[in-house]
């Protein structure tokens, strides 16, 4: 999983963008009052699914008796030619994906010459 940004600077690792996964450096896993984790980011999946994820702010468990389950997700973040490297292996996937669609744009490296191909 990654998050590149202008080619310039890139975040890998393993964490998901997703209700419940956010976490800090101490894991706590109560917040009755809803400070830490508003709603549907007080998660624990062993003891109730998420429920209707168009309601975030809902809770989907009683903070009161359930705790939330921690996640610990690490990442790193790379700039300079480490992150051009991580942003080559999204544009070479996403141009064979592609195929031949018109709908998609195809997609060129920062250092590409496109000149010719206008």
């Amino acid at each position: 999983k990654f998050v590149c940004i202008d080619q310039e600077l890139a975040y890998v690792g393993g964490a998901d963008l997703a209700f419940g996964r956010y976490d800090t450096q101490y894991h706590h896993i109560i917040d009755p009052a809803s400070l830490i984790w508003p709603g549907k980011d007080y998660y624990n999946p062993v003891r109730h699914d998420m429920g209707d994820i168009l309601d975030p702010f809902n809770d989907s468990i009683d903070r009161r008796n359930v705790p939330r389950m921690p996640w610990h997700d690490s990442m790193i973040c790379v700039d300079g030619s480490a992150a051009k490297d991580v942003a080559l292996n999204f544009i070479l996937r996403w141009n064979h994906h592609r195929g031949y669609d018109d709908d998609y744009p195809i997609l060129f490296p920062h250092t590409h010459n496109t000149q010719n191909l206008i």
